[in-house]
C-alpha cells in the first residue's frame, strides 16, 4: 500500500511540476508585456516595487525569468518541465536544440512530456560530452563567449529607459550581426585545408 501511495504522490508532483513550468513561460510573457508597456507605472510604482508587491518576487528574479524567455524562448521552459536545467547548461546545449527538438546521437527527439525519459537521457549524454570537450574544443569555447555576449546585451538593453541610448545599442547589435554574417560567409567560402 505504501508503494502505491508513493507512486501516486510522485505522479501528482510530476504533473504539478509540468503545469507550473508551462505556466511559468506564460507568466514570463505576461510580465515581459507589462514591463515593455510600462503599465505598472499607472499604479504609481517603479518596476522593482511592482515586482515586489504584485508578483511577490524581486525585480532581479523577474528580470531573469524574462531574460530566459527572451534568450531561449519557450523551449527552455518546456525542457525545464522534463529536467532541471540551468541557463548555463542550456546555452551549452543550444546548438543541439532546434524547433522544439533536441538532437542526440543523430536522432531528433521532440521535447515533450511523452518523450521525457529519452529527453533526460539526451540532456545527460550531451552535457557529459560537452563538459568533456568544453576545454579542448576552441569552437565550443567561442560559442560560449558569443552566447554570454548576447545574454549581456539583452540584460543591458532591458534596463535602458532612454530611447536614444536604446537606438545606439540597437545599432551596435545590428552592426555586430552584419559582421558575424560576413564572418560566416568567409568561413563557408574558405577552401578546405
Amino acid at each position: 500500500m505504501k508503494l502505491f501511495e508513493l507512486g501516486t504522490l510522485t505522479g501528482r508532483g510530476q504533473a504539478l511540476g509540468a503545469v507550473a513550468n508551462h505556466a511559468l513561460a506564460a507568466h514570463a510573457q505576461c510580465l515581459r508585456d507589462i514591463r515593455k508597456s510600462g503599465a505598472y507605472k499607472e499604479l504609481g510604482l517603479t518596476w522593482a516595487e511592482f515586482c515586489e508587491q504584485h508578483v511577490r518576487l524581486s525585480r532581479q528574479s523577474v528580470d531573469a525569468l524574462i531574460q530566459r524567455l527572451d534568450e531561449f524562448g519557450e523551449t527552455y521552459f518546456r525542457l525545464s518541465e522534463i529536467i532541471q536545467i540551468s541557463p548555463e547548461t542550456y546555452r551549452g546545449l543550444a546548438p543541439k536544440i532546434q524547433d522544439g527538438h533536441i538532437e542526440s546521437e543523430g536522432e531528433r527527439i521532440e521535447i515533450s512530456p511523452a518523450n521525457s525519459a529519452r529527453v533526460r537521457k539526451a540532456v545527460r549524454d550531451l552535457n557529459a560530452n560537452r563538459k568533456g570537450k568544453a576545454f579542448s574544443d576552441p569552437v565550443l569555447r567561442q560559442y560560449a563567449v558569443i552566447q554570454d555576449a548576447v545574454a549581456t546585451l539583452a540584460r543591458i538593453a532591458q534596463d535602458i529607459p532612454d530611447p536614444a541610448l536604446l537606438n545606439r545599442v540597437a545599432d551596435v547589435v545590428h552592426s555586430s550581426i552584419r559582421r558575424l554574417e560576413q564572418l560566416q560567409e568567409r568561413l563557408r567560402n574558405r577552401p578546405a585545408a
